[in-house]
């Protein structure tokens, strides 16, 4: 569980590669899974909830974050 970030609960960059799996990411002061700069991350059976932003955002080229059966609501 990651909760109550002052940020985003999860960033990404520069060509991170991590894998979430059946986690639960909420109450952020920011988005929820921020991922730029070629991140490759994935998520698997997540939620990402009630974030102060987007509860996804993806930019920059070369992002390719993968969410598998994961659930995204109120940010």
């Amino acid at each position: 569980e990651i909760r109550q970030n002052a940020r985003a609960g999860v960033a990404l960059r520069g060509g991170a590669n991590p894998l979430f799996r059946d986690c639960r990411i909420h109450s952020g002061g920011e988005g929820g899974v921020v991922a730029s700069d070629a991140a490759r991350g994935r998520f698997v059976g997540c939620e990402i909830a009630a974030t102060a932003l987007a509860g996804v955002t993806l930019s920059g080229p070369g992002t390719q974050t993968v969410f598998e059966k994961c659930r995204v609501r109120d940010g």
